[in-house]
């Protein structure tokens, strides 16, 4: 039987230690959308963001300027969003398809049809795969992405998803459903390699994987805490306490991609940033915004929130 090394922390510069160790401020507002924030993704490069809303409306901006870039509209509302190659953005939702959009065209590229009810969706890091998850029908659809032909469908017992997620060589899919169950899929043959049970299990649950699908971050309306796990064990190495009052605590979360910062947004309306290795808190700031933070992505140099009246906030780290 081959060994697991013990989990490969990542652990931060000092500069950003000492950047992290300042609270966020709010360098954008951004204001188009009409409806909750359902969906946030930053490409690759940090230089675009895409937003998506539960009335259906896909809108991309400049990370730098604010620009709105393009807009797009679904049937229904979105609820996954992921950046491919080639100005290539894929979004899903209610409308029984997973669209892809040109954003330097300003143009919708195809519709792959799937049942109803897109709940995420995931591009490999190599570009050589698209994967939707699709909630109540016990179904993960997966394309070639150059092409956008049809691989084939994955079916489980998957029932409604939370996230979707691929290792950093695109032969492992991640999939996190809503009650918990963790399965780590084979890819391109959709074989089952691992599951897992974590321990956030309430009406509403929240997930962050790193770049790498290694560090796992979980969290639920009714815990005080963040647990995060290491994916090829299963184990937990981490409880993190974000909220120190009285629930409900609903702990939105977001994970930089190399795992070295976890950012966590709760009903007591603070923004505070960790170290996930150590627990430590960095910093906290008043969240800023005037309802609910509903989404939350994060990128090296970026953290974005997105609340119940549609409006997007990006912050930076001095």
């Amino acid at each position: 039987m081959q060994q697991i090394p013990a989990f490969p922390w990542p652990t931060l510069t000092e500069q950003d230690s000492q950047r992290f160790a300042r609270p966020p401020q709010i360098r954008l507002t951004l204001r188009h959308h009409c409806s909750p924030i359902s969906a946030l993704a930053i490409d690759r490069s940090e230089t675009y963001l895409a937003s998506a809303d539960r009335e259906g409306a896909v809108c991309l901006w400049e990370l730098g300027s604010g620009r709105l870039v393009s807009s797009y509209r679904h049937d229904g509302g979105v609820f996954a969003l992921a950046f491919g190659d080639q100005s290539r953005v894929v979004s899903g939702g209610a409308d029984a398809a997973v669209r892809v959009w040109d954003y330097a065209a300003h143009a919708l590229v195809c519709a792959l049809p799937t049942p109803p009810h897109v709940g995420v969706v995931a591009i490999d890091p190599t570009y050589r795969y698209l994967a939707a998850g699709i909630h109540y029908a016990n179904t993960i659809e997966l394309w070639d992405w150059p092409s956008l032909q049809p691989i084939q469908t994955i079916k489980g017992d998957y029932y409604t998803f939370s996230l979707l997620g691929f290792d950093a060589t695109g032969t492992a899919l991640h999939v996190r459903l809503e009650h918990g169950e963790n399965q780590i899929v084979s890819i391109p043959d959709g074989a089952l390699r691992q599951s897992f049970k974590d321990e956030h299990l309430g009406e509403w649950s929240y997930s962050a994987l790193s770049h790498d699908a290694r560090m796992l971050a979980t969290a639920c309306e009714c815990d005080d805490h963040v647990c995060i796990w290491d994916t090829q064990t299963g184990e937990m190495i981490q409880s993190i306490h974000v909220m120190f009052k009285g629930g409900p605590y609903d702990p939105n979360i977001a994970l930089r991609p190399d795992g070295t910062i976890l950012v966590s947004a709760a009903l007591d309306e603070q923004i505070r940033v960790w170290q996930p290795n150590t627990g430590a808190l960095l910093s906290s700031c008043p969240n800023q915004h005037d309802d609910e933070v509903c989404a939350m992505t994060m990128s090296s140099s970026h953290l974005i929130t997105g609340d119940h009246d549609g409006i997007i906030q990006l912050w930076h780290f001095q």
